[in-house]
């Protein structure tokens, strides 16, 4: 199926059916997830996905439907009933579709990896076999895993709207994560690292994820407690992550509106 065309003929349906504008958001994904725990098999996964999502405007109100069934039948049900919802909601006179002035242009974002599609699954288990072997060798105190795991996939997301907009584009992601346990004097620590990418050749070696994993679970072995004082802390990256997200979450512009931010 050529989706480009597929969610430009909805938009036209959408019109046909009564809005006064239209637009189209369609998804369709694969994703793999294959991993190992002590060096057995423990997860073998492959799915895929679709999804359009349809939001039109007749007289300023807006209405709203999704659906995964992309039979013709099915499609004139929904589009049908995305143009009914809008009659039935409020009046919004800001309500509507953005023009650009000049058209809509945009560049090829280079997201995509051909290479991806080729990954085969017996180098997948060798990968997560690896991690864990690597942890294991690294110190003789981790004598335990909570697995490692290879997680590739891909997607097409197609934009169309009444104003002439056209867009799609694809992209892929790849991820190593080793999650080694080390214990000593009778208490464990659960240490992890990973690797992130969208192109596989940029990905780290599954020996690299997994020392890098190791020496952080090992390095939190032996901690004490510290007395209560007022020192300067310094965060490690990761955790200085977490907290900005925190922070940027509670400005969420939709969580504002709405008075639901902290």
């Amino acid at each position: 199926m050529n989706y480009k065309e597929f969610a430009a003929e909805v938009v036209r349906k959408a019109i046909k059916s009564g809005a006064d504008e239209a637009e189209v958001f369609l998804e369709e994904g694969r994703e793999s997830e294959v991993g190992t725990r002590m060096g057995k098999i423990e997860t073998l996964k492959q799915a895929t996905s679709k999804g359009l999502g349809l939001r039109v405007f007749a007289g300023k109100k807006l209405g709203f439907s999704y659906t995964s069934d992309f039979s013709k039948k099915s499609i004139e049900a929904f589009v049908e009933k995305a143009v009914a919802l809008a009659r039935e909601t409020s009046r919004d006179e800001h309500n509507g579709l953005p023009t650009i002035a000049g058209g809509f242009r945009y560049p090829d974002l280079d997201l995509f990896d051909s290479e991806l599609q080729n990954l085969s699954t017996d180098w997948k288990i060798e990968a997560c076999k690896e991690m864990e072997e690597t942890a294991f060798a690294y110190d003789e105190r981790i004598n335990n895993s909570h697995g490692a795991t290879v997680y590739d996939g891909d997607s097409l997301r197609v934009l169309a709207n009444s104003h002439g907009v056209l867009h799609s584009y694809i992209s892929t992601y790849c991820c190593l994560v080793c999650v080694p346990v080390a214990m000593q004097e009778g208490k464990m620590q659960t240490g992890f690292w990973f690797s992130y990418r969208r192109f596989f050749r940029e990905l780290d070696s599954p020996k690299e994820v997994a020392t890098i994993a190791a020496k952080r679970t090992v390095s939190q072995l032996g901690a004490r407690k510290a007395q209560t004082k007022r020192v300067p802390v310094v965060f490690e990256p990761l955790m200085s992550a977490s907290i900005i997200g925190t922070i940027f979450g509670a400005l969420n512009g939709d969580r504002v509106y709405k008075r639901q931010t902290y």
